[in-house]
Formats: C-alpha cells, sequence, structure tokens
C-alpha cells in the first residue's frame, strides 16, 4: 500500500518502502498539518528505531535486540525511557511498555491498548475487520461497500459503489 484516505476523518497517509520492501517512512496529512516517522532496520531487517522528523523526540523508540541472539527485540527505549518488550510464544507482540496487544484464536487483532485508548476489533465470517470500537466511539464497516462511524461530533456514513471489481464512486454524509 503506497497511500491510504479516509475521507470520513479527513486524513492522508503515505508510505514508503526501502528495495526489499520494508517500511522506511510514514507521513500523515490531517487538518492542514503533516507529519512523518522515520523507520531503519539492522542488516538482516530487524526494527531498530521509529524516528520523528522534525518533531520533538516524544514519539521516538529504539529497540533492543537480545544479547544472546534472537530476532524480536527484548526491549525499547521510548520518549527516553527504557520499557521491556513482550512476544508470545509465537513471535507476536503482546506488550511494549504500557502498550497491550492481543489477538484472538484466528491470529487476528483483537485489541489494543495504552494507558489513553483502547481499541477492540470484531471480524466476519471473512476474517474483514467490521467493528473497530475505541473507547465507546464505534465504527462499523462492511468491507469495500459502507462505514459508519459515531463520534461526539456525530454521525458520519460512506457509501461506495463499486463497478468492474473496484470503487467507482463515494458517497458521504453526516446524521
Amino acid at each position: 500500500m503506497r497511500s491510504r484516505h479516509d475521507n470520513i476523518a479527513r486524513v492522508t497517509e503515505d508510505f514508503g518502502y526501502d528495495s526489499l520492501g520494508r517500511l522506511e517512512s510514514w507521513t500523515i496529512f490531517q487538518r492542514c498539518r503533516r507529519s512523518e516517522t522515520r523507520f531503519s532496520y539492522d542488516a538482516v531487517g530487524n526494527l531498530l528505531s521509529r524516528r520523528p522528523v522534525g518533531a520533538s523526540q516524544d514519539c521516538s523508540a529504539d529497540f533492543n535486540l537480545p544479547t544472546g541472539g534472537g530476532y524480536n527485540p527484548d526491549s525499547a527505549k521510548l520518549n527516553g525511557s527504557a520499557e521491556p518488550v513482550v512476544h508470545d510464544a509465537d513471535g507476536r507482540l503482546e506488550s511494549v511498555g504500557p502498550l497491550t496487544i492481543e489477538h484472538d484464536g484466528l491470529d487476528r487483532l483483537r485489541l489494543v491498548s495504552n494507558r489513553r485508548d483502547t481499541q477492540r476489533y470484531l471480524y466476519n465470517s471473512e476474517r474483514e475487520f467490521v467493528v473497530r470500537d475505541t473507547n465507546g466511539r464505534r465504527e462499523v464497516s462492511i468491507e469495500g461497500l459502507f462505514r459508519r462511524r459515531v463520534e461526539s461530533a456525530g454521525t458520519w456514513y460512506e457509501y461506495f459503489i463499486p463497478a468492474a471489481g473496484r470503487r467507482v464512486a463515494r458517497a458521504g454524509s453526516q446524521g
């Protein structure tokens, strides 16, 4: 994916990759503001750092690989503070400091939580994301056809019109 547009939230994200297909840059455009994050890797492809460009280092992260070998980081320095990094037996990330990540029995993302926010995900039988709940704000999606998001400012509806295997139109409204 090179770019993603969310017309309801009015956010555009651009992604840049290196010659090996690893994420190298992530740029977000929202409310006339631009923020960029750069990623670096070691020689075998392990993530070493995540750094905001042109911003304070409040969102920076440096990852440390285990001294005895291994590919999953065992600690990270987040915003200058050392934090443990925990993986499950299958190598999936479970936590980094205050961030907790859970998967369901079918290896789908189920929950992401930090000190302020909790996001829960539900899926349909096709393994497509259907509901994302963030602290009570609920977004419902029928993949490729419809999305509804409820916020304090109101309810947003977005309809997609497919033809020839792709989206040819979009209609949106606030209710």
